[in-house]
């Protein structure tokens, strides 16, 4: 059976060995071994406790009990002297011996307790040693700076992080005042200029702890100098999109209203041109004019509008609304304007559903929605339909038309955006409608998505909510 406790006793002779075996051989579990001098370095066992008798003179033990401590400096080291010779054998308590044993008065008891405790006490020592060298390890190769700092303002302890970061050696770093503009409590940004080195943004964090037994402040500060630099790039960045978005808005706004004018003019002189001439290449000609005014007046109106939307210039009237009425009073007046024969125009729903609304914002999306989906539309029907879901309303527009690529889908409600951008394409606009619709629904807290293929046509769902007191009562 292996000794539970291996304790090496190092004395002149095995005679003066005797008193250590005599006291271990009432107790079990322990194994004393005897190393002399005279074999010494390089004799001395692994042994969880060295003893340094007496008999081999203090010199020579002030230099085993250095080996010692030299390759192991948590060892548990032990003198064996007589009681009389304490006075002159406690300077090896100072060098780092942990206890005494009296070979002539201890109690075999009282000399296995010691060296358990002497045991025990080392073993603590080791690991929190192990530990303090992990932990300076680990501070010592961290990438953020770390400085002690007592409560003077004194710095005790810096690792070479610091060092790196503040331009400074460690030598000159340890016990100088920190400078006045790093906080000592809380975090915050701090700009140092280096003599040697750029100038560098540190975010320093201050924390109150205890370092080697008093009250100090333990402050890391990370190089964040290309953070801050991309932030203000794209603040910088940002402030330009936005300005420039705004002096769009602006232009476009302003040249709306530029060209409407005369607009109106050319459009009504060549209405009265038409009517008053029998000349039919006149006629012809003013058609053309009038309808090619009306179509760049509409473009300016949608620019307009968007601009409006696009600068919140615009508050909805949000109030109930009677939605199949509605639905039907738009579907009636569009009817007419259907072209094609070939193309039926229809609403479906069940109910008399209640939306939480604003009327003309409503009647827009429907006549966008629905006028978009006839421009697309060459054979087939387009459906408005509704349906009531918990707290809010569906409503559908669906088409038989050419539909879009799923590739497109997510940029159909982005202004001047169109999916075919030919010169020779077969539907004119100006990629406003949509870009209106999402708006006008925007302001009304709703949503709208859409699902479309290629020839199988396009659904455009529109989400609004339902009045408090429909919920109430649809309970």
């Amino acid at each position: 059976m292996t000794a539970d406790k291996r304790i090496n006793l190092i004395a002149a002779t095995g005679e003066h060995a005797e008193w250590l075996r005599v006291a271990f051989s009432v107790i079990n579990g322990y194994e004393v071994s005897v190393t002399f001098p005279d074999s010494m370095p390089g004799a001395i066992s692994d042994a969880d406790a060295y003893i340094l008798d007496a008999s081999i003179g203090q010199d020579t033990a002030r230099d085993i009990l250095a080996d010692i401590l030299k390759d192991k400096p948590a060892s548990a080291v032990l003198v064996g002297i007589d009681a009389a010779d304490l006075g002159s054998w406690d300077t090896l308590i100072r060098l780092g011996a942990q206890d005494t044993l009296f070979r002539d008065r201890d109690e075999p008891v009282d000399i296995v307790r010691r060296i358990a405790n002497a045991i025990d006490r080392a073993r603590i020592l080791d690991a929190t040693q192990e530990a303090e060298i992990r932990l300076r390890t680990i501070i010592e190769n961290i990438q953020d700076g770390v400085l002690i700092v007592d409560k003077t303002g004194v710095v005790m302890f810096a690792n070479p992080a610091a060092e790196f970061l503040l331009d400074r050696d460690l030598d000159e770093l340890y016990g100088m005042d920190i400078p006045t503009d790093i906080p000592l409590s809380g975090e915050d940004f701090v700009r140092i200029e280096p003599a040697n080195s750029l100038a560098r943004t540190l975010h320093v964090r201050a924390h109150d702890v205890r370092w080697e037994g008093r009250e100090a402040f333990l402050v890391t500060f990370r190089d964040v100098t290309n953070e801050v630099e991309i932030k203000e790039q794209l603040r910088l960045a940002r402030k330009a999109a936005e300005e420039a978005s705004a002096m769009k808005s602006t232009f476009l706004a302003n040249m709306s209203h530029e060209l409407r004018m005369p607009l109106a003019s050319i459009i009504g002189f060549a209405q009265l041109i038409e009517e008053g001439t029998n000349n039919d290449d006149y006629r012809e000609f003013a058609q053309t004019i009038r309808d090619s005014g009306n179509r760049l007046l509409t473009t300016i109106n949608a620019v307009l509008e968007a601009t409006r939307l696009e600068k919140h210039h615009i508050d909805p009237l949000m109030q109930p609304v009677r939605l199949d009425v509605l639905v039907e009073e738009v579907v009636a007046t569009l009817q007419p304007l259907l072209q094609n024969d070939k193309v039926t125009l229809s609403c479906v729903g069940q109910g008399e559903p209640m939306v939480l609304a604003d009327e003309d914002f409503l009647i827009r999306i429907l006549n966008n929605l629905i006028g978009n989906a006839a421009k697309f539309t060459s054979e087939g029907s387009i459906t408005v339909s509704w349906e009531f879901l918990e707290s809010v309303i569906r409503i559908d527009v669906q088409d038989t038309g050419k539909g879009m690529a799923k590739e497109f889908l997510p940029h159909v409600f982005d202004e001047f955006t169109q999916e075919s951008t030919e010169a020779g394409r077969s539907h004119e606009g100006t990629g406003l409608g949509l870009t209106i619709v999402k708006g006008l629904i925007d302001l009304m807290d709703g949503r709208i998505e859409v699902t479309s293929e290629p020839g199988k046509g396009s659904c455009f769902s529109v989400y609004l909510p339902v009045p408090s007191n429909s919920l109430d009562s649809s309970d």
